[in-house]
């Protein structure tokens, strides 16, 4: 699985441009924005307990910026859950430093961490948490 963007500057930069078409259709690139807008792109320090409401207010601003492209229906990945699933916010620190966090929302395990975001294509086992952070390095991981 690849990342659409290489980074969260690019994701940022790409939502402060008006996203493209593509991107707006494409589910695992539109999360890649709104995970990368909550992690970096909102301001003020991220926790837990504010993270939820900030992947809210990415998803607000990537729907205004796919108005023009009909909108978030994508037609690639997975769609967005119709009702609101608890997200579990994990933090991730290196000498006692926040770098990053790994959320798990009803099956999908995303991670944020350094300066970019990734999404695994679904699942709850270690091995998607551990794959998602492997290819946020650069790693490629297949069967």
């Amino acid at each position: 699985m690849s990342r659409r963007y290489p980074d969260c500057s690019a994701a940022l930069q790409a939502l402060a441009n008006g996203l493209d078409e593509a991107t707006c259709h494409d589910f695992r690139a539109i999360r890649e924005v709104v995970m990368c807008d909550a992690w970096h792109g909102q301001g003020g320090e991220v926790t837990p307990g504010t993270f939820r409401q900030r992947v809210d207010d990415g998803w607000s601003k990537v729907r205004q910026a796919c108005a023009a492209h009909g909108g978030t229906t994508p037609e690639v990945g997975f769609l967005e859950p119709e009702t609101a699933t608890p997200m579990e916010v994990y933090q991730v620190t290196r000498n006692g430093a926040q770098v990053g966090l790994i959320t798990l929302e009803g099956n999908e395990v995303s991670v944020c961490l350094e300066d970019k975001c990734s999404v695994t294509g679904g699942g709850v086992s270690s091995l998607d948490a551990l794959r998602s952070v492997l290819e946020i390095q650069g790693y490629e991981v297949s069967a």
